[in-house]
């Protein structure tokens, strides 16, 4: 089974990779820093990020 992780998988853009992803068979991992209720969330690996974005 191939793996891929989702970084900003919370945001608009993520979740639809993620979901996209999942049905074509990958096992996913997200990143997130806040935690969201989605009809597929279970199936998802999840990974907290811990602080803040700084200044580029």
């Amino acid at each position: 089974m191939r793996t891929a992780l989702v970084i900003g998988g919370t945001g608009l853009i993520g979740r639809a990779v993620a979901r996209h992803l999942l049905r074509d068979g990958w096992r996913v991992t997200v990143r997130r820093r806040v935690p969201r209720s989605w009809t597929f969330a279970h199936r998802l690996r999840w990974s907290n990020v811990q602080g803040r974005a700084g200044r580029g």
